[in-house]
């Protein structure tokens, strides 16, 4: 046989060992395909050999595509060889083998191409599905934490002026969420939505220098419903208990000596009506033993009111945010920034701005994030 083999008239090495169509080999790697399959379907080896398993069926079609031709490379090297015996029944039985390796070959690419399609489209899916996972992992953890919304941003100097007649009781909205932070603003949805704590924040441009937080005595009831002039339940009513449950001021908090919420201890006050008919919406009642005309400042306020009614005729003495008297006894009429009344009591009287105080709640969050970090329409409790 081994002259047979050196007389072959062939291209060189077109059947030597390395060429030569190894119908065993095709079938190892068929079937180590198909268990690689078999081992990814149990899903648990997608992710980790889905690429090399796409790469493995890619070789394995295109060795497969080759095939044919190969046997028609050994017709011809059949058809070439001089032997007298039986070549015309070898080369046809070559012939018919080739045309079916042809017809299989054909028939397992489609195939295969089909397997392909659909793995790479369980591949992405699955892909698609660790994202998601990924998504709502992180969304149930933001389900975990305690969320609180922004009711009511008050900016001292923006050219309106949020006081104790302005906004509180009313039933729309007022401002923006572009300018939420930024300017005067109240979310009348969040206003009406039961709330069990409330977080005053004071801060520079959306990012926190103080924050006090208290539970509400009676849970569940919104603020519309307690600044609502009609419910009298509410008018000079200590709404909180304990003092606050959490009290944080920024090492770089400026104008803390005459804050009206954060130099001042004691609980919430809200719809104070005093003497003389001023009023202030939201205090703290470490100032109450000091009741007197003139002499209650906090949020929201007003010189000449019907506190109870909500109303006032007199817009030239309205005022959104004041200080605290350097001598806290004493009669003072100084506000923060320019929202205030025409009066001339407001002359030579204004302080720089503190910051925005911004109002928030929450059902079930008890702790605000602290100083330096940014506020957002929504916070939560797990960003602390």
């Amino acid at each position: 046989s081994s002259g047979i083999n050196a007389e072959w008239p062939l291209r060189p090495g077109i059947l030597d060992s390395a060429q030569r169509p190894n119908i065993m080999m095709l079938s190892i790697k068929l079937l180590s395909f198909l268990l690689a399959i078999a081992n990814v379907a149990e899903g648990s080896t997608i992710n980790r050999n889905g690429s090399s398993l796409m790469s493995s069926l890619k070789d394995f079609r295109e060795t497969l595509v080759d095939q044919p031709s190969k046997f028609f490379d050994l017709e011809l090297a059949i058809n070439n060889l001089n032997l007298e015996k039986n070549t015309s029944t070898l080369n046809d039985e070559i012939t018919a083998f080739r045309k079916d390796m042809t017809k299989i070959s054909g028939e397992l690419q489609d195939e295969l191409f089909d397997i392909e399609h659909t793995l790479n489209s369980i591949f992405n899916e699955d892909a698609d599905k660790d994202e998601d996972a990924d998504e709502d992992e992180d969304a149930d953890e933001d389900a975990d934490c305690p969320k609180w919304k922004l009711g009511m941003n008050l900016n001292p100097d923006d050219g309106a002026i949020m006081d104790y007649t302005n906004g509180w009781s009313s039933t729309t909205s007022i401002g923006t969420e572009a300018e939420a932070l930024t300017k005067d603003y109240k979310n009348q949805s969040v206003w009406t939505q039961p709330a069990n704590y409330i977080s005053i924040v004071r801060q520079q441009t959306g990012i926190i220098d103080a924050v006090k937080v208290f539970k509400f005595l009676k849970g569940g009831v919104s603020l519309f419903t307690m600044f609502n002039s009609s419910d009298s339940d509410y008018y000079n009513k200590v709404v909180t208990g304990g003092g606050p449950i959490q009290f944080n001021i920024g090492t770089a908090a400026p104008y803390m000596s005459d804050d009206p919420i954060f130099s001042v201890a004691g609980d919430l006050l809200f719809n104070y009506g005093g003497f003389d008919n001023d009023g202030v919406r939201i205090a703290l009642t470490g100032i109450v033993p000091l009741f007197s005309s003139d002499k209650f400042h906090g949020l929201g306020g007003h010189l000449v009111c019907d506190a109870k009614a909500g109303t006032s005729s007199r817009p030239d003495v309205a005022q959104e945010v004041d200080v605290l008297c350097p001598d806290i006894a004493a009669t003072c009429y100084t506000v923060q920034g320019g929202d205030h009344g025409s009066h001339s009591v407001y002359t030579d009287n204004t302080a720089p701005v503190h910051g925005n105080y911004a109002i928030y709640i929450s059902q079930d969050a008890t702790r605000f994030p602290e100083p330096g970090q940014q506020l957002q329409l929504e916070m939560t409790q797990c960003e602390d």
